[in-house]
């Protein structure tokens, strides 16, 4: 089985940033095979200024939009570390420096600058330069880059002061909401919906009367993928009547599974559930302004039940992927597991005990060779994809739907209109 993916046409109509910017990698993706294939490389940037005005910026729960940013660079992994001194590690800190026009010599970048309705805008310029920052005391982020001896950038530390702005538990305080309580509130569902939004995740419970219960992440494309959205979204918000909102468990901290939350002001009126993670300053900004109203509330780990089904922390080790939420929800069916992003190994068993339905992993990113889907419960058993025709990362990886289909999965379905059948929601009950 095979799809043909048309290539990327970006729309370029924002305006690319002269300068450096304190950045966090939160996303590194392989596109190809062999030792000289491409790694996508995505950052979550501020500017540079003095320590305390930066803080200013992630703090304030508005204002100062255009200090933030995303970039994207695709290069080789050594490339990468030849100009900046040390290998690329996902969750690690960098200096970017970064300027406008495209040259031969320097890797393809694009960047996006935050804006009242999100990144949406996109931009294409060079990385000159920059280095890798350690982090204050070596705590929150992995192991720090090997040397490359005469190369590398020593001594070179992010101020204190910014990671302790873009740490949890700086600013989630007592006040916030019981997510244990929460969730147990919400009734059994009828009905999960996986939407159609692009290159991104966003998952609703609803119940018979098609009402919102519960939201597992609320992601839309960045500018990135913005030519994977639909032409007409067809996915307005509807919560029950009672005038309580669904609120939302956030899988992990990564932008396509949060970014509608940007676009849609009413999705930060409800309590959020999630993982304690580290943040870049872009997703900092967004946790504290909904912590300022009381409405984050940060999972005290392990697994839980709840009369709609199992949450439960993923236990595959320190990237935002493998350590974030997943979920088992209980239809009269039978059971649909929903993983984020998080590699198979990393979601606890008791999740995989042979679900009926499955919304596969990473928009059907590569799996590591040791990675295993769950065996379904039955032959009828049901899987889809939720990815975006000629996306930027090349999702689903054949790979992975030959694994899956290895399994006893048979074939996908997608959220988009590769596979012979038109893009739209997808809704298991």
């Amino acid at each position: 089985m095979s799809f043909f993916i048309p290539p990327v046409r970006h729309q370029l109509d924002g305006s690319f940033p002269d300068g450096a910017y304190f950045a966090r990698l939160s996303r590194l993706e392989r596109l190809g095979d062999g030792s000289n294939a491409r790694t996508s490389l995505e950052f979550d940037a501020i500017e540079v200024d003095e320590p305390k005005t930066v803080c200013g910026w992630i703090t304030a729960t508005k204002g100062d939009e255009g200090r933030f940013g995303l970039v994207r660079i695709v290069t080789t992994t050594k490339r990468f570390a030849n100009l900046m001194g040390a290998a690329p590690v996902e969750g690690r800190w960098y200096e970017l420096r970064l300027a406008p026009g495209t040259q031969e010599s320097r890797p393809w970048t694009w960047f996006t600058q935050l804006e009242q309705g999100g990144y949406t805008s996109l931009a294409r310029g060079s990385l000159v330069g920059g280095a890798p920052l350690d982090f204050p005391d070596g705590g929150d982020v992995p192991p720090g880059p090997r040397s490359l001896g005469a190369a590398a950038t020593a001594g070179r530390v992010l101020p204190s002061e910014i990671a302790t702005a873009c740490r949890l538990s700086s600013f989630v305080s007592g006040t916030c909401p019981d997510p244990l309580a929460i969730l147990g509130a919400i009734v059994a569902p009828a009905a999960v919906c996986v939407r159609d939004v692009g290159q991104a995740s966003f998952v609703t419970l609803k119940s018979a009367r098609g009402e919102c219960l519960l939201h597992f992440d609320v992601g839309s494309p960045v500018a990135f993928n913005r030519h994977t959205i639909p032409p007409q979204r067809g996915w307005p918000l509807v919560d029950p009547p009672q005038g309580q909102v669904a609120p939302v468990i956030l899988s992990h901290w990564d932008w396509d599974h949060l970014h509608a939350a940007l676009q849609l002001p009413d999705l930060q009126c409800r309590p959020w559930i999630v993982p304690n993670q580290p943040l870049g300053p872009g997703a900092a900004r967004l946790a504290r302004t909904l912590a300022a109203t009381s409405r984050l509330a940060i999972w005290p780990g392990g697994n839980r039940r709840f009369p709609w089904g199992i949450l439960a922390e993923c236990i595959g080790g320190s990237s935002n992927n493998a350590s974030g939420l997943a979920a088992l929800v209980h239809l009269w069916s039978g059971s649909v597991l929903l993983t984020g992003d998080a590699p198979y190994l990393a979601i606890p068993p008791e999740l995989q005990a042979s679900p009926t339905f499955l919304v596969a992993t990473h928009h059907g990113g590569r799996l590591e060779s040791r990675d295993q889907p769950p065996s379904p419960a039955s032959l009828f058993g049901r899987w889809i994809v939720s990815c975006g025709r000629g996306n930027t990362y090349r999702h689903p990886h054949q790979s992975s739907l030959d694994k899956h289909i290895a399994t006893g999965w048979g074939s996908p379905v997608h959220t988009s209109s590769m596979g012979g059948e038109a893009r739209g929601d997808r809704v298991l009950r």
